[in-house]
């Protein structure tokens, strides 16, 4: 015997079972991530005792969810093809993710284009003017940036910018904030459309990387800034304590910066660098070729 079926369902409400333990559920998975839980649905404890505008979860701003609140635009055509980096376990302090603040620095280098530290209002209102992803509304909505301005002309500064965001954050929280956006910025660096492997670059992306100004890095912060992946570091330096292996500028100009220029500079710059090689190259035979030629006739 079974029981009736019921009309426009499974029989015995089998469906309705089935879909409240339904893994994908939003409740579930925003509560699985740390975030913000679908409305009604019952806060989690790590984050008890905030209001709602102090939690960041994978439906507000990022939180760990993931790789799109990373990018704030889509890879070129022709950007090289990189293998998948295996990623450690996030971090997070006791307001946010890495995920999400690495979100913010993006979109304020959206406005800061040239990295100065701070967003002038001429930069912040010609740059509305572009259109906007996702991730950049939701951000300003969050910091109200635009109130911001209206109270004051002075820059905002990524300091500042962080402040808006997450304002309840204490000071402990803040701290470690700003060392991830320092080792966003190290990655973003390589991540450029021009990126070219120069010195300047090679030491930009260092100074950001050491963040006590020792003139040495821990070889774990390269992969915690996901400049590369943790196999690959430990063959090119040939330990499996990434942690106390420290790098120094030389080192890190020979050993690492090569791979660096492998994975990082585009196929299209890499064609333009040639051209501009052998356009030098040419220029400078036939400099030397009229030179010859005008010290051949003088002497006559």
């Amino acid at each position: 015997w079974a029981p009736p079926p019921i009309k426009g369902g499974h029989p015995g409400g089998h469906a309705l079972h089935r879909e409240s333990v339904q893994p994908g559920s939003r409740a579930k998975e925003a509560w699985a991530s740390g975030g913000t839980a679908a409305r009604g649905s019952p806060t989690p404890a790590g984050n008890s005792g905030g209001s709602h505008n102090n939690t960041v979860g994978s439906e507000t701003i990022g939180g760990s969810s993931g790789a799109s609140a990373l990018a704030h635009s889509s890879p070129s055509a022709t950007q090289p093809a990189r293998p998948k980096m295996a990623r450690d376990p996030s971090e997070r302090c006791s307001r946010c993710t890495m995920e999400a603040v690495w979100a913010a620095c993006d979109v304020f280098w959206e406005f800061d284009v040239s990295h100065t530290g701070r967003i002038t209002r001429p930069a912040y209102i010609q740059q509305l003017g572009q259109t906007p992803t996702v991730m950049r509304l939701r951000m300003l909505r969050r910091a109200r940036l635009e109130a911001r301005f209206r109270d004051s002309a002075q820059p905002v500064t990524l300091d500042e910018f962080l402040r808006l965001l997450w304002p309840a954050a204490q000071e402990k929280d803040f701290k470690l904030m700003r060392r991830w956006a320092q080792l966003r910025e190290a990655l973003s660096v390589m991540q450029s459309e021009n990126f070219r492997g120069q010195d300047h670059e090679l030491n930009t992306v260092f100074a950001h990387l050491d963040a006590r100004a020792e003139g040495r890095i821990p070889a774990q912060e390269l992969v915690r800034a996901q400049i590369l992946p943790r196999e690959q570091l430990q063959r090119l330096t040939k330990t499996m304590d990434l942690k106390h292996f420290l790098i120094d500028k030389e080192t890190f100009r020979s050993l690492i910066w090569p791979d660096l220029r492998v994975r990082y500079i585009r196929s299209d710059t890499l064609a333009r660098m040639k051209r501009e090689e052998e356009s030098m190259m040419n220029n400078t035979f036939a400099g030397a070729f009229n030179m010859g030629v005008g010290d051949k006739a003088g002497s006559k």
